[in-house]
């Protein structure tokens, strides 16, 4: 059950000395070898869904609060969550 709900708290649950893209895969744990190509086509995918085309390699503390509050939603939609939430803090 637990895999098909996702959470994004808003704020603070970034590691900022880490790139968006490290941050998005995050959300994966770990990933096997035969995924990758899969998950490289579904980090695009969300990067462009969320405005963050081209971010990938920027680190997450160098993004606009807009742009961490995005990432932060892309990384509870990586696993194609039933249910979305949203905490607001």
């Amino acid at each position: 059950l637990r895999s098909r709900i996702s959470l994004a708290v808003q704020g603070g649950s970034l590691l900022g000395e880490l790139t968006v893209e490290e941050n998005l895969r995050l959300g994966l744990g770990g990933v096997r070898a035969q995924a990758v190509a899969r998950l490289r086509r579904r980090l695009d995918r969300l990067l462009v869904s969320f405005g963050l085309e081209g971010a990938g390699d920027q680190r997450a503390d160098a993004l606009s609060i807009g742009e961490q509050r995005r990432l932060e939603l892309a990384r509870a939609f990586l696993r194609s969550p039933l249910v979305g939430l949203k905490v607001i803090a």
